[in-house]
């Protein structure tokens, strides 16, 4: 068959391929997931306590809501409560298909946790120093990644996905690697939480890392 196309078929499969990237990329990677962290959850947590903060994430899907999209989010949204504490999980129509938010909250932790995404603090080596934020996988990532796949395999999820941190803490010093605030580009930037802070990481490495900042008091 690839033969009879001629060539053409040199043209249409790098297109096609093309077309089943964007649509996977579209369905297992948020176009932005929204994390609020306070300057109470930071002390806390360096304290040796585990917090939970809350987090909003968007997904955009290409084409209508068929029967069988509606039954795969009915299957996702099951899967996806059997791991994250969610509040909250709606689907809303967009110009080009259909939008899926998810609402909850995700550990902030000074140690590797079970969920599947979870946001570590790395406490500095001297009361003075700067300690480190980060999001993170967890223990049972890969485990909802394969069962995710069971239902379609374009909704396994990426591990790392653009990340906006809304901080609120007048105390805080903070460090922040290649990060976007208020429209503004910056290679590094220092200053001070004040009342609401936000940090938004995209692209680049942050599609192999987790989002993430150096904060101190």
């Amino acid at each position: 068959m690839v033969a009879g196309m001629g060539r053409t078929s040199g043209v249409f499969k790098p297109f096609a391929c093309l077309i089943l990237i964007s649509f996977s990329l579209l369905a297992c990677r948020a176009s932005e997931v929204e994390i609020a962290v306070s300057e109470a959850n930071l002390r806390a947590v360096k304290s040796g306590a585990v917090e939970a903060v809350e987090f909003e994430a968007r997904f955009s899907n290409l084409g209508s809501l068929d029967t069988t999209k509606r039954d795969e989010m009915s299957r996702l949204e099951a899967l996806i409560r059997d791991y994250i504490a969610v509040d909250d999980f709606s689907i809303e129509n967009s110009e080009t298909g259909f939008e899926v938010v998810i609402e909850g909250s995700i550990p902030l932790a000074p140690s590797k946790q079970d969920a599947p995404w979870y946001i570590h603090v790395e406490r500095g080596t001297e009361p003075s120093s700067f300690s480190k934020l980060q999001v993170k996988t967890g223990r049972q990532f890969e485990n909802l990644k394969a069962r995710a796949q069971d239902i379609n395999f374009l909704l396994a999820p990426e591990a790392f996905h653009p990340t906006k941190f809304v901080l609120r803490g007048d105390a805080a010093s903070i460090i922040a690697p290649a990060v976007e605030i208020n429209g503004e580009y910056h290679l590094l930037w220092r200053g001070q939480a004040g009342r609401k802070l936000k940090l938004k990481f995209a692209d680049g490495i942050f599609d192999h890392m987790g989002a993430g900042f150096f904060f101190k008091f």
